[in-house]
């Protein structure tokens, strides 16, 4: 849904970049498509419009979304590019997510720099962060909004930028599937493929390039899902275990929770690993009688009304036990005759 014109500040974000020398993108920890998609796109657009734009995360860029145009030149923060060697920027881009959990690792920096910070993000949970914030909770994704965004500026869009933006669009609505999706994202999906995305060469890049360390780590998680609440929700489990015996690394795991919800029954899935620092985290999907963002945020996480997550300072165990029972309760008020 497009927000009334003047309710996001394109025009005062626009003239920030505008007038900028040096640009610092960045976004949220274990990047998905939207969030790769959105660096790639942004950090192209401001490089041919001569600003010196670098682009740094946390975590390093997953196979999958390597074959992206820039995708290569995303630096790791602090690692590569950090405070003592970023020098001074004109503007930071915070793409994805306000929130101080999913930026530990740039948290500080974003505090204390004196540039401005524009935020760009679809979602209604986050922290209070940015001198500018393009924040649409409407939209299917960041990259929907960034490409209304260029397209309001007269900015245009290159070949390799129209089709991170796409990227990034296709995987946070599961390639057009989930409810989030309406005639204005088919519209800018469409503006995009115009602009010279083109969705097969996409969705084979995406989805049929996986590694064979992805597929067994798919199907030993599968094999071991536990189903609860008279089969209405799907528990799947991945450990640092699970990963080493597979062969596989945590980016793996994307999309992993959305499997269950192809069985019949399945109305909540839950996707609930270890990290190797000892935290624990939980991610959180539904298809419909359940709020996993209100979930995801009693637990001190967040996200959509349908996708959602938290990260915890507690062992996997713990964790788990919450996070279910939350949402068997959810499920038993929200279903209480089944």
């Amino acid at each position: 849904m497009t927000p009334p014109d003047g309710a996001v500040p394109f025009g005062r974000a626009a003239a920030v970049l505008a007038s900028a020398r040096r640009v610092l993108l960045t976004s949220h920890a274990r990047p998905d498509g939207d969030a790769i998609g959105a660096l790639t796109a942004t950090a192209s657009m401001l490089r041919r419009r001569g600003v010196d734009a670098t682009a740094v995360l946390a975590d390093p860029v997953p196979r999958r979304y390597a074959w992206l145009s820039g995708a290569a030149f995303i630096g790791r923060w602090p690692q590569e590019i950090g405070p003592h060697n970023v020098g001074a920027v004109d503007a930071v881009v915070v793409l994805d997510t306000s929130s101080r959990s999913q930026l530990e690792a740039v948290w500080d920096y974003l505090s204390g720099t004196e540039a401005p910070v524009i935020v760009v993000d679809h979602h209604a949970v986050g922290d209070t962060l940015g001198t500018i914030r393009l924040i649409e909770p409407t939209a299917a994704a960041t990259c929907q909004i960034l490409a209304r965004w260029f397209e309001a500026t007269g900015w245009g869009l290159t070949r390799p930028e129209a089709e991170a933006l796409f990227a990034g669009l296709a995987t946070d609505t599961g390639w057009f599937r989930f409810p989030s999706v309406d005639a204005t994202v088919l519209q800018q999906a469409g503006r995009l493929v115009a602009a010279g995305a083109q969705p097969a060469g996409v969705y084979e890049a995406l989805y049929l390039r996986d590694s064979a360390a992805r597929v067994r780590l798919f199907a030993e998680v599968i094999r071991e899902m536990e189903l609860r609440a008279d089969g209405r929700l799907a528990v799947l489990t991945v450990t640092q275990q699970t990963l080493r015996a597979c062969g596989a690394e945590a980016a793996d795991t994307e999309d992993l929770v959305n499997e269950p919800l192809r069985i019949e029954r399945v109305v909540a899935s839950v996707l609930v690993s270890d990290l190797p620092d000892g935290r624990s985290r939980a991610s959180l999907r539904s298809q419909r009688d359940v709020d996993v963002a209100a979930i995801a945020a009693s637990l001190g996480g967040g996200g959509h009304h349908r996708a959602a997550g938290t990260t915890a300072a507690e062992p996997l165990d713990s964790l788990k036990r919450r996070v279910t029972d939350a949402v068997e309760r959810a499920l038993g008020q929200s279903c209480p005759g089944e």
